[in-house]
């Protein structure tokens, strides 16, 4: 009996051999049975793209996490909340314990969702450059829910004005 490599080789020929042979075949088939194929077709991509789905997701978390990696030396091992101080891990998988990025920019960035980017940017040079650009702030979850993108500091001026006249009116335990 021939070994596996033996008969790789002598199909590898094989096709070669009869490649146009084969195609003309292909084509004569599909020519004839047109409806029928795309009546196959239609029953069978979703199910291929159920199929494949999974397999899919798992490429792009495995390539999402090699691009946080390469990213994660651009930020401090322990940083902090440019509001409250709190210590903030970058990429911890804990919502309270991550950094989150502050959209400072009001959607005018070139960047606008900065997770996202990292997520699916190699890390280059050039985009290296345009993270920079951008200045994002480092802020942890309740303060980056807290404050607006849009407005801010009329909002912190409303903020003030609302803790001071609650602190005149209650003092100094007011909250």
């Amino acid at each position: 009996m021939p070994s596996k490599r033996d008969r790789k080789e002598w199909s590898k020929g094989y096709y070669l051999k009869n490649k146009e042979k084969k195609l003309k075949y292909q084509k004569e088939y599909s020519s004839k049975h047109k409806e029928k194929i795309e009546e196959y077709l239609k029953d069978y991509r979703p199910k291929r793209y159920q199929m494949n789905r999974i397999d899919i997701d798992k490429k792009n978390r495995k390539r999402e996490e090699g691009y946080l990696k390469e990213w994660s030396t651009l930020f401090p091992k322990i940083a902090h909340c440019e509001m409250c101080g709190k210590d903030l891990i970058f990429n911890s998988g804990e919502n309270g314990k991550s950094i989150h990025f502050d959209h400072c920019h009001g959607g005018i960035a070139p960047i606008k969702h900065p997770m996202k980017f990292l997520r699916n940017s190699k890390r280059t040079p050039e985009k290296e450059a345009l993270w920079k650009s951008c200045r994002f702030g480092i802020l942890c979850l309740k303060c980056n829910i807290c404050l607006p993108t849009i407005d801010r500091k009329q909002f912190i001026v409303n903020a003030t004005r609302y803790a001071a006249e609650k602190e005149k009116e209650y003092g100094p335990y007011a909250f």
